[in-house]
């Protein structure tokens, strides 16, 4: 008999981890749990739960009754997670990575490892411009942080939050890694990361030396192991001056890893839920042909009326917004900026 598996977050990432499920051997009961009665996992889900993260009671009759618990995003309160036994991910990683100030100590603490030159914002803070601005907590494309250049804009700087030295120029990877139940790790190789306004835009494999590859999965693999974290993990990276920065670390499958949905022979979603189970990993498989470019609010009606050279995944957001994510295309390398310019119509 398969396991039932409960997911905590029934946004795009929770519906993809649910259609993963439906690609088993053994088809598991999914049921999702959010606090959206019109989440787009809903539709695909055996049974849905509408109910508050902070309802510590409600959460836990939900994780009473299935196998496995997983959660889609960094942000449910730890005192919730906790005390679920079958919450595989554990709740140290979100203890420590809900909280800016705490990831970055975090990371400061490992050896060989280092983030970004950061102070804390407090009374009488000062900083080198240029300089940006992040809030410690519910950070996310681009929201909550802001480029100090000069005192006209220091009104964004509040007592709280995190001052990072602004690196120039950057390259921006991440590598997505999974570890299972049987302490066996995995991960793809990684992904060069371009951003507009903070937010991504686009995924494609970087072409780097296996030196630096090896770099980023040696500390990947040390921030997973450090956090007991089990699943797919994402950590993000910055390049300068030849040094590695982590910018942040993600517990849970990734934007940029969306594609892997055509560009590898198991995606993150696929890797996460073999983690979870105990499953052997395949070996990876990689076609960097590939490409993946996000489609925001402001993109959804171009994109419906013209489709792209490429394959549109609609999350089915019961609402549309400016500047948040609805849907993401993977097409070919070849064809991204095609691809770009009918997303842009």
């Amino acid at each position: 008999m398969s396991p039932s598996i409960g997911i905590l977050g029934g946004g795009q990432l929770g519906k993809m981890l649910a259609q993963a499920a439906m690609r088993l051997t053994s088809v598991p009961h999914i049921s999702i749990y959010d606090p959206n009665f019109h989440s787009c996992a809903k539709e695909i889900s055996n049974s849905f739960t509408c109910g508050s993260f902070s309802n510590g009671k409600a959460i836990m009759k939900f994780a009473q009754e299935v196998d496995i618990i997983t959660y889609e995003f960094e942000n449910i309160p730890v005192s919730v997670v906790e005390p679920l036994h079958n919450a595989i991910q554990g709740s140290k990683a979100l203890q420590i990575l809900q909280h800016r100030i705490k990831e970055k100590e975090f990371i400061n603490s490992l050896p060989g490892i280092q983030c970004v030159p950061y102070k804390e914002v407090t009374d009488g803070f000062t900083y080198d411009f240029p300089y940006i601005v992040k809030s410690t907590t519910l950070g996310y494309d681009g929201k909550g942080q802001h480029l100090i250049q000069s005192e006209s804009d220091l009104h964004h700087v509040e007592i709280g939050m995190t001052a990072e030295s602004y690196l120039h120029p950057i390259t921006e990877y991440s590598l997505i890694i999974a570890r299972n139940i049987n302490g066996e790790i995995t991960h793809y190789p990684p992904l060069l990361n371009e951003h507009v306004n903070q937010i991504l835009e686009s995924s494609t494999f970087a072409h780097i030396d296996k030196d630096l590859e090896e770099m980023m999965f040696i500390k990947a693999k040390q921030i997973a192991v450090d956090l007991n974290y089990y699943g797919v993990l994402t950590v993000e990276f910055f390049l300068h001056n030849r040094q590695l920065y982590v910018n942040e670390v993600a517990p849970r499958v990734h934007n940029s890893g969306h594609i892997t949905l055509d560009a590898a022979n198991v995606s993150q979603f696929d890797l996460h839920l073999y983690s979870l189970l105990g499953l052997k990993y395949p070996n990876i498989e990689i076609d960097s042909s590939w490409c993946m470019v996000n489609v925001l609010g402001q993109h959804y009606k171009g994109i419906k009326t013209h489709p792209p050279a490429g394959k549109f995944y609609d999350y089915g957001k019961n609402s549309i917004q400016h500047n948040r994510k609805v849907g993401h295309i993977n097409g070919l390398l070849k064809d991204i900026n095609l691809i770009k310019e009918a997303r842009n119509r």
